[in-house]
């Protein structure tokens, strides 16, 4: 029972699919197109086949009586007795069936319907005066019907043996359908095999014609039928190209599969991002807590050095050492505020700020250690740079970072590029150097905060990452290129004054 229900639920699964109702609709319609065909042509033949059935005898019936006519002008002329003339009569017909075997019988009847002459013997001198043969008389021209002589069906024929109005009597010819009966089966049974043949060959055809144009939406079913989760999204889709509906439906998937690749990947994207941002924010509740932990006792300790210093001798060895206590103080404080303000989210204080000049006093600041390193300074600053929105605080840290890692990484000495050029609506702001670079491998993680190339106690990780961020609090952009070997170049990008909007000398997020 149940191998017959999985093969009925199979067959009803191809009747629905998309190849069995073409199959089922194109053989529908061949059906009634080759029924509909076949009847009028077999209807068409039929009424050939009885027209050229009826000219023969007609003719048969025109030559006959052609020549009985004769014989009976010779009988009233004299030239012929009645006897001779009864003679020839029954050969005429015994003859006549002979010669044409579709003739079942012929006979000769007077102007009153007596039987003159008979194929048939037996049948001689009985009465034919149907309506066949008045109408034949009256009118003088041939009179046909069809009828049943038993099992056999004839066509009768009565013509009048007439010159003008002078009439001898009629000729009568029973002729046999078994014959048109025979052709006309024959030709159905050809159109009907033909028919049969026309069918099944369209059929086949059709088959193959349905497997080809459905075989692209069977591929295309079994590749959506597959796709359960996101990992089935990474597939390879190849079509075989085409012009039709089908082509662009297949465009259409390949569009998809494509932008829902794409979008698996912005989804794995954005939930990386998630993930980092959660540890930025982690991160940023341990930066404070450590740095809040780290301030108290460095206050009481700095507190405490002071005191201290009031009650110890001024010596070349104690000033050494203070000198060396101070700075690692100054240099645990600079740590601790760097991790406060990475932790911090504060609204940014803004106000219309001159770059070149920011620029100018930074290089100022930094002059001795820039001395000191033997790094040469190029400015290409615009004159007609405009104004920027922004904290100044802020922006100057960003470019103090920039220039102290332009700095280190040039410990030998080098070239510090500094310019500002002016852009649509935005200022450009470049740092290059010619350092070592930046590794490939390490390029995407610069910005992480606490990554750092450098040796240990030269650097926290922490600039560039506060960088980025003060940059994009200023709804400005942040880039970097590299080429190991041949130094780095940072390039900031702000909105200047004609762009930015302030609220009550905020900048507005």
């Amino acid at each position: 029972m149940v191998p017959a229900l999985k093969y009925l639920e199979a067959i009803r699964s191809w009747i629905f699919s998309l190849e069995g109702k073409f199959i089922l609709a194109a053989a529908f319609s061949i059906s009634v197109i080759a029924t509909t065909s076949g009847y009028f042509i077999i209807h068409r033949e039929e009424v050939l086949y009885k027209t050229d059935a009826m000219h023969q005898l007609h003719a048969l019936a025109d030559v006959s009586r052609l020549m009985l006519t004769n014989i009976m002008v010779y009988n009233e002329i004299g030239a012929i007795d009645n006897q001779d003339l009864k003679d020839y009569l029954i050969y005429f017909t015994i003859n006549l069936t002979e010669r044409d075997s579709r003739v079942v019988s012929a006979m000769v009847l007077d102007n009153d319907g007596t039987v003159i002459a008979n194929s048939r013997l037996s049948e001689h001198e009985s009465f034919h005066t149907d309506d066949f043969f008045n109408s034949a008389m009256q009118q003088l021209i041939p009179v046909t019907h069809e009828t049943s002589i038993g099992k056999e069906e004839v066509i009768i024929l009565t013509t009048p043996l007439n010159i003008s109005t002078k009439k001898w009597g009629a000729l009568r010819l029973v002729y046999s359908k078994n014959e048109l009966n025979h052709l006309i089966y024959n030709l159905r049974k050809e159109i009907l095999i033909i028919v049969c043949i026309v069918l099944v060959l369209s059929l086949i055809m059709i088959k193959i014609v349905a497997r080809h144009l459905s075989k692209p939406v069977v591929a295309l079913t079994r590749m959506m039928d597959g796709i359960h989760s996101y990992s089935d999204l990474e597939l390879e889709v190849h079509f075989i190209k085409r012009r039709d509906e089908l082509g662009k439906l297949q465009n259409s998937f390949s569009w998809l599969i494509k932008r829902l690749q794409e979008s698996d990947r912005e989804r794995e994207k954005a939930v990386e991002k998630l993930v980092q941002n959660e540890k930025l924010v982690a991160l940023g509740f341990l930066s404070s807590g450590v740095a809040h932990e780290i301030n108290n006792p460095l206050g009481g300790i700095m507190i405490c050095f002071q005191n201290l210093l009031k009650s110890v001798a001024k010596t070349p060895d104690n000033d050494t050492l203070v000198f060396a206590i101070e700075d690692g103080l100054r240099k645990i404080k600079g740590i601790v505020a760097q991790l406060l303000d990475f932790s911090r989210s504060s609204s940014t204080q803004t106000k219309p700020v001159q770059l070149n000049d920011l620029i100018s006093r930074l290089l100022l600041l930094l002059r001795h250690d820039i001395q000191k390193r033997k790094i040469e300074v190029s400015l290409g600053l615009s004159e007609h740079l405009p104004m920027v929105v922004c904290d100044e605080n802020k922006i100057f840290q960003v470019f103090m970072n920039l220039v102290i890692n332009a700095m280190q990484s040039m410990e030998h000495g080098g070239i510090l590029t500094i310019s500002t050029c002016c852009e649509v609506g935005a200022c450009r702001i470049s740092f290059s150097d010619t350092g070592e670079g930046i590794l490939p491998e390490n390029m995407p993680f610069i910005f992480d905060p606490f990554f750092t190339t450098k040796a240990t106690g030269v650097g926290t990780g922490l600039g560039l990452s506060v960088s980025r961020g003060i940059i994009e609090q200023h709804d400005g952009r942040f880039t970097v290129e590299s080429t190991p070997g041949q130094g780095a170049t940072f390039t900031i990008i702000l909105p200047d004054v004609s762009t930015a909007t302030t609220e009550h000398g905020v900048l507005t997020q």
